[in-house]
């Protein structure tokens, strides 16, 4: 009876301590993105690094703004200490000479004394007022510059946010509205145009990533990716020639696209051009 007490004992003991590891087992595993772990890696880097700068800025200001004002509060305290020591030796130097010359009357000298002491007080005034003024324009001008880094970090927040959406869909047109809204944010990135042409390759739109590469190339005629994808639309439409120089220009640029060329799907009309064969050996043939 106590042997089968226990055993039912034993089991319940152990159905209760299975039972969180059941329910562990049960749970989903995490989702994870498509994007590399290196870049990921990188992506969070960069916005930790422009976090730290900017905080480490802002403290900077703060410390310099604080040296300031105590430095103002004791150039303050000096000039103060300087005036008293100068009306000191002043009603000195008055009171010995009517001591010994006895010529001048004491409404005389306190006529003297209030004329010395309101011009005194005048230059003091003006000389602070003067340091006022180039303490608050400086202080105006490190307000601006923090403002302007705060605005270059968002946009620079929002433009990696906008580059992953964009390696995640596979979608040619999601691509082609996220390039707009990057480019609405920095209307001077190659990179993003040249991307954008290459997805209006995609959608088969090969005039119009034509147009795309042309303006690059008018800004920046050095840019390889746009020299390769205006020779993809061009062999798309046909224009062997057109295709065959662009594509000589991207590999003199950037000799690693010739990894890309090799498999571009654009280039299959070029396959058995033995100018196109002869290019891409000469390219992947390394130098001895």
């Amino acid at each position: 009876m106590r042997r089968t007490a226990f055993l039912t004992f034993g089991c319940l003991l152990l159905l209760l301590l299975a039972a969180p590891f059941s329910h562990a087992a049960e749970e989903p595993a995490p989702k994870r993105t498509n994007l590399p772990p290196l870049m990921e890696r990188y992506i969070l880097d960069e916005l930790k690094s422009m976090r730290t700068d900017f905080e480490r800025l802002r403290s900077d200001t703060r410390i310099d703004i604080s040296e300031k004002e105590v430095r103002l509060a004791s150039k303050a305290m000096e000039y103060s200490t300087n005036t008293v020591t100068f009306f000191f030796y002043v009603f000195a130097i008055v009171g010995a000479g009517l001591a010994l010359l006895g010529w001048r009357s004491f409404s005389d000298m306190r006529k003297s004394i209030r004329s010395i002491a309101e011009q005194e007080l005048k230059r003091l005034s003006k000389e602070y007022e003067t340091r006022l003024t180039k303490l608050e324009t400086e202080l105006k001008e490190k307000g601006t510059i923090i403002l302007d880094n705060q605005h270059e970090i968002e946009k620079t927040q929002k433009i990696h946010a906008l580059w992953l959406q964009a390696n995640q869909t596979p979608d040619a047109r999601t691509k082609i509205a996220i390039y707009e809204q990057i480019l609405e944010l920095d209307p001077g990135d190659y990179e993003t145009m040249a991307y954008k042409a290459d997805a209006a390759l995609q959608l088969g739109d090969r005039e119009w990533a034509l147009s795309l590469c042309n303006r690059i190339l008018e800004e920046q005629d050095d840019y390889a990716l746009a020299f390769y994808f205006r020779a993809c639309a061009y062999a798309g439409l046909d224009n062997v020639e057109e295709a065959l120089n662009d594509l000589t220009k991207a590999l003199e640029h950037s000799p690693g696209l010739i990894e890309q060329a090799v498999d571009e799907e654009d280039f299959e009309s070029l396959q058995d051009h033995e100018d196109f064969k002869n290019l891409l050996s000469a390219r992947s043939t390394p130098a001895e």
